[in-house]
């Protein structure tokens, strides 16, 4: 795929995103707070590049804030944790609508281009 096409739905996931989790009144402070919680799994890389690739990875799909997100339907006790999950697909988003997706043999090697 075009990584531009990418890049631009991604971006409109983000704006939607943001927009959803303002229209419910989460907090500004808690979206601030925690935007970049996921980028922690970088220091994965200290220990061996492929622990690096697999945490980054799983932190950086959307598979798991999906299905998080689902169980909320099934179990609403649990609903304290969507503003979290909105806030990670957005930064989900917002690596994948910035270049950063994935990572494959190195750090710079993205599934949607190497990083320059």
């Amino acid at each position: 795929m075009n990584k531009k096409i990418i890049q631009i739905e991604n971006l409109l996931l983000f704006l939607l995103i943001i927009c959803l989790y303002f229209s419910q009144q989460f907090s500004f402070l808690l979206f601030i707070g925690t935007f970049f919680i996921p980028d922690i799994t970088i220091l994965l890389y200290l220990v061996n590049p492929s622990i690096g690739k697999l945490g980054y990875n799983f932190f950086h799909s959307f598979a798991l804030p999906f299905l998080l997100y689902l169980f909320l339907l099934f179990l609403p006790s649990i609903a304290f944790i969507k503003p979290m999950l909105l806030i990670w697909f957005a930064h989900i988003a917002m690596d994948r609508m910035l270049g950063m997706g994935l990572k494959e043999a190195s750090f710079t090697e993205t599934h949607l281009d190497k990083l320059s």
